[in-house]
C-alpha cells in the first residue's frame, strides 16, 4: 500500500538525540522530515550544545538529565529517537523508566563496548584531532574519559535490553564504520522484538543519512509498531531497505 503521513501520529511526541560531541541542531532535516507525523522534539545532551557539564558524564547522568527535560517540556511519555550515542541514552531510559517510553528508535548506535571498540572511540575523541573551541574540546576530553570507563562496566547489558518491552527500530548502514550490521542484528536479538532497517553505506557522520527514506521507515514502523496503529506492509523506502518489521 502506498505511504502517505501517518496522521494518527500528530500529537505523538518524538524526542530527537543527537550523539556524543555533537547538538540538537545536526538533528534538524530528520526533525523537519517528521514534523508533519510527529511532535518532534530536538534536544541537547547535557554538556552538549552549550549547555553546562555535568559533575561526572556517565549514563545515570545522561539518562537523568533526559528526564529532567522532558518534565521541564511536559511530555509524559515519549518515542525516543537516538542518533548514535543518543541511541544509547534512549534504550537506558527505556530500560530504567519504561514508564516514561512510548517506544525508541536508534540510529548508528553502538552497545558492543570491547576493548578494540573503545581504543577507537578514545581515540576519535583526542584533542588533538580535534579543532574549534576550547569548549568543545574539553567536552571530548570528557566523553572520552566516560567510554575509556566503559571498559570497566558496559553501559547496558544484555540482562538491560532484555527488560526493554516497548516497540523498538534499529536503523543503521550495512557499512557503517563505527557499528556494524552483525552489531545491529545482535542488537535485535538482544532486545528480542525490535524491528531492524538498514540503508546501503554509512551512517556516521550524520550527513550520509538518507533522510526520505530514513522518515519514511520510520512512519511505517511507527503506524505498525505503536498504539491504535494497523499493520504497515512497505513498498519502497527510498534507499533504506526494511529488515525485521
Amino acid at each position: 500500500m502506498a505511504l502517505t503521513h501517518a496522521t494518527h501520529l500528530i500529537g505523538t511526541h518524538l524526542v530527537m538525540l543527537h550523539g556524543a560531541n555533537g547538538c540538537r541542531q545536526e538533528l534538524a532535516p530528520w526533525a523537519q522530515a517528521l514534523s508533519a507525523d510527529f511532535k518532534v522534539h530536538m534536544l541537547n545532551l547535557t554538556g552538549h550544545g552549550g549547555t553546562p557539564f555535568p559533575p561526572e558524564f556517565d549514563m545515570a547522568t545522561f539518562t537523568a538529565d533526559l528526564v529532567a527535560q522532558l518534565d521541564e517540556a511536559g511530555i509524559e511519555r515519549a518515542v525516543i529517537f537516538g542518533y548514535s550515542f543518543g541511541g544509547l541514552v534512549a534504550l537506558h531510559l527505556a530500560s530504567y523508566l519504561p514508564d516514561r517510553v512510548q517506544g525508541v528508535i536508534t540510529l548508528a548506535t553502538k552497545f558492543v563496548y570491547d576493548t578494540t571498540a573503545i581504543e577507537h572511540v578514545a581515540h576519535l575523541l583526542q584533542v588533538s584531532r580535534l579543532m574549534g573551541m576550547a569548549a568543545r574540546r574539553e567536552l571530548a576530553t570528557r566523553l572520552r574519559g566516560m567510554f575509556l570507563s566503559f571498559a570497566d562496566q558496559s553501559p547496558l547489558s544484555v540482562t538491560d535490553l532484555a527488560l526493554i518491552d516497548c516497540p523498538v527500530l534499529i536503523l543503521s548502514g550495512t557499512h557503517d564504520q563505527i557499528v556494524s550490521a552483525e552489531e545491529c542484528r545482535a542488537l535485535q536479538q538482544a532486545i528480542g522484538h525490535a524491528g531492524l532497517a538498514l540503508f546501503n553505506g554509512q551512517a556516521h557522520p550524520a550527513s550520509r543519512v538518507p533522510t526520505e527514506g530514513l522518515a519514511q521507515v520510520v512512519r511505517g514502523w511507527a503506524k505498525h509498531a505503536l498504539p491504535r496503529c494497523a499493520t504497515f506492509q512497505p513498498d519502497s523506502t527510498q534507499g533504506l531497505p526494511t529488515q525485521g518489521y
